[in-house]
Formats: structure tokens, sequence, C-alpha cells
């Protein structure tokens, strides 16, 4: 039975048999196939005025046209065989951060003291600030009274208060390391090599 013009078929040997062309995507000469270019124009490349082109599938898949995951038209051509992803597409991950110190250096704390350089206004220590206190005599002992204020208007001599702090304060970088290579990476699917023709003779398809 003679094929469909423009048909394409899978075939398991490695040439075209008379009648038809591999699909290699050549240029045909539209005065030479007058028929054959009716059906799939420039559909395929050529420029429409003296050429046409076949259907190039070496190394492609064919896609049916129309709209199902996504929609597709006759001759598009998409896809390639290898990917590099970007930082975008990666999945969200942690990297490993080194902390490399280069010098350290004690720690030092000042603390300034208040006190009333005056007579103190409170003998309860609770919330107040050391003052001038007043001695009082007795028969045998003498107290120190008012020795707290409510306010304060100087700053004790530094060492009036001892503090110690432990520690100190160390110096150095960051580094985050680096991962991943940055190549290209296959995603072609599973395959078998096959020739694919197509009919440059046959029955004239009928739409009705």
């Amino acid at each position: 039975m003679d094929p469909f013009l423009g048909e394409i078929k899978a075939v398991g040997f490695d040439f075209a048999p008379r009648g038809w062309a591999l699909c290699n995507g050549q240029i045909l000469q539209i005065n030479q196939y007058q028929a054959l270019y009716s059906l799939i124009g420039t559909t395929y490349g050529g420029d429409g005025h003296n050429t046409f082109a076949l259907p190039d599938l070496r190394g492609r898949v064919g896609v049916h046209q129309g709209q199902g995951l996504n929609r597709y038209v006759m001759g598009q051509k998409a896809g390639t065989e290898t990917h590099t992803l970007s930082a975008a597409q990666m999945p969200s991950h942690t990297h490993l951060a080194t902390f490399a110190p280069t010098s350290s250096s004690p720690f030092t704390a000042n603390v300034a003291v208040k006190a009333k350089d005056g007579l103190g206004d409170t003998n309860s220590a609770n919330a107040h600030y050391w003052a001038t206190g007043k001695t009082q005599s007795g028969p045998t002992i003498l107290n120190v009274v008012n020795g707290y204020s409510s306010s304060a208007n100087t700053t004790m001599a530094s060492d009036a208060v001892s503090v110690s702090v432990s520690g100190g304060m160390t110096q150095g970088s960051v580094t985050n390391q680096a991962t991943g290579g940055n190549q290209p990476f296959s995603i072609v699917q599973p395959y078998l090599t096959l020739n694919y023709i197509i009919a440059l003779e046959g029955y004239y398809p009928s739409k009705d």
C-alpha cells in the first residue's frame, strides 16, 4: 500500500527507500516537490519562494501538536540535552561555615559608682546612693546616721568598687564553604536510535 504524501515513519534500517527521504532537515526545491510543499509549506524551514525544508528529527522526539500539558504548534523546536542548575533552582540547603580566629584581647570593664557629696538624708541603703553621714554620740557608742541619699551629684573613685569579668574578645573571619561543580548534567530520557523517513511520493491526503 502506498503511503500518504508527507507521511513519517520509523524504520530499523539505515537508508531511505526510493520515494522516501530521511528526516534530516534537507532543503528541497519547491518546483520539484510542489505537492509535498502544499502540505507542509515552510513549517520546518526554507524561504517559501524557491525552497522548503523537511523535518529534522535528528536527536529529537516528536510531540503531537495542540494543547496538552503545554501548547505545541507544528514545527516548534525546544529542549536541550543538558542543563546546569542555577542557584534559584537548587533545593533549600545549608553550607558549612568555618570560623578562623586571628587574635584575642582581654576584656576590661569600667564601672562608675554614683554618690552624694554631702550629708545624706536617709539611713536606708535600699535604692539609694552613698552619701556623707553624720555621727551621733551616745553614752558608749558613736552611730553614723543619714549615710545614704535619695539623689546623687558626683562619682566615687574608680577603685571604690572592684568588678571582675572573665573572658575576652576574639577577632577572626568566617568562611562559607563553596560547594558544587557548576557542571551541566544530562536530562536525556532513555532512548533507542532509529531512522525516521518521510514520504516524497504517495497518496495526496484529503481532509474529507
